[in-house]
């Protein structure tokens, strides 16, 4: 793949393919699979099993939930899908897919399982969301693989460290909104990197697990 097809290509598979040679964390897929459930069902609502699962993933993957909890978490999303899985229901098939997100090791094939099901287009079909939705998630979660960027010291400083301080309140809250206002404070600590303030400033999606989110607190 190259970086022009990563950046603007239109199908999701061959970039879901090229999250498995190495260029994505456990934990990046994982919290990818969590934001495919919230575009999904943004608020979570379609069934208390999914969110349950949704949300022990997310803890879980910045070490506030046990491995335990993730693996009760997810087996009861799974549960709830297969007793209601012959209503073809919305909420059944939430259920199935947050427990992808909590499911299993961080194995290859755990990861495929992931990608394949996120890749389906029944899946989001049935979930009443464009599969292209995929697209921005990625691209906000993973950002431009073929581009290293680096933080320079001095923007995490500036202001007495306003700048993760704001970063961290936009994870912590999941406070997407802000994003525009963490692009002025980096732009005022010194950054000039278009990409950076590009993608801050982008109306969206953007998703925990965001690239640049990530960069400046230090998350993998």
């Amino acid at each position: 793949m190259t970086e022009s097809e990563w950046l603007s290509g239109a199908d999701p598979e061959p970039i879901l393919a090229e999250l498995l040679r190495g260029r994505a964390s456990e934990r990046k897929l994982r919290l990818l699979a969590c934001a495919c459930c919230r575009a999904w069902d943004p608020d979570l609502s379609l069934s208390d099993f999914a969110r349950t699962a949704v949300l022990t993933t997310e803890r879980y993957v910045d070490g506030q939930a046990s491995r335990e909890e993730r693996e009760a978490a997810s087996v009861v999303a799974r549960e709830a899908y297969y007793l209601t899985v012959q209503q073809q229901g919305r909420g059944a098939r939430a259920a199935w897919l947050a427990r992808l997100a909590g499911w299993g090791s961080g194995s290859r094939d755990g990861h495929l399982a992931r990608l394949t099901v996120m890749n389906d287009p029944d899946v989001w079909r049935r979930m009443g969301v464009p599969r292209q939705a995929l697209l921005p998630l990625v691209r906000c979660i993973f950002g431009n693989p073929f581009l290293a960027v680096a933080v320079d010291p001095s923007w995490l400083a500036w202001g007495g460290g306003t700048v993760p301080a704001v970063a961290a309140a936009i994870y912590e809250e999941r406070a997407f909104d802000r994003t525009p206002i963490l692009a002025d404070a980096l732009e005022d600590a010194g950054c000039d990197n278009a990409g950076i303030l590009d993608h801050l400033r982008r109306l969206g999606p953007h998703a925990r697990g965001c690239w640049v989110i990530d960069l400046l607190l230090g998350k993998e």
